[in-house]
């Protein structure tokens, strides 16, 4: 979809996201995008289910976008990738799917310190519940992973160790957060493991 604009005819004071969220091919690419994302995040959905959803994510997304539209920022991305960061994160919370950043929230509570008996307690199963996880990922999954969150080694140090490249380190690391983050998001939202 080419960069968004308002339209040549319209006022100099006019909002870009304004004018965007008014073009109906701006809402089938977001409609588009809505339905991409939840087929791949509801994968046994009949079709009808994902339309209605997808129609409810872009309605969403647009007043979302327009409450938001101060906020806007034409030099870090155009109307159309801003938009559909709304869709796709409106999409990941309808699925219920876990976001990676909190498997680090997780991870980083499993850190020792000079807390309570209770807090360590605590801690120790939250260590004990990662480890799970982790024995669960293949073994160079499981070793990465460690090397990553619980040495803190940077992508280099950690290619370095296992003797493969640090871009392959980069995608493997996001792939495993993905899968991990799967793994623990029973326990953390506080359900049975």
């Amino acid at each position: 979809m080419p960069q968004i604009h308002a339209p040549p005819d319209a006022p100099a004071d006019t909002d870009p996201v304004k004018a965007a969220l008014g073009d109906p091919e701006v809402r089938r690419k977001l409609h588009d995008t809505a339905l991409v994302c939840l087929a791949r995040w509801k994968p046994y959905a009949n079709r009808n289910a994902l339309e209605h959803d997808a129609e409810d994510i872009v309605s969403r997304a647009q007043l979302t976008a327009l409450k938001k539209a101060g906020t806007f920022d034409a030099s870090r991305a155009s109307v159309k990738t801003w938009t559909q960061g709304i869709v796709r994160n409106l999409a990941r919370k309808l699925c219920g799917r876990p976001n990676p950043s909190d498997l680090s929230a997780k991870l980083d509570s499993c850190a020792d310190g000079g807390e309570s008996p209770q807090d360590r307690l605590i801690r120790s199963v939250e260590r004990e519940l990662v480890e799970q996880a982790l024995a669960k990922l293949l073994p160079a999954e499981a070793e990465l992973a460690r090397l990553q969150y619980f040495e803190d080694l940077s992508p280099s140090e950690i290619a370095g160790r296992m003797g493969i490249l640090p871009n392959c380190v980069r995608q493997r690391s996001y792939r495993i957060r993905i899968r991990l983050s799967a793994l623990l998001s029973p326990s953390i939202r506080g359900g049975q493991s």
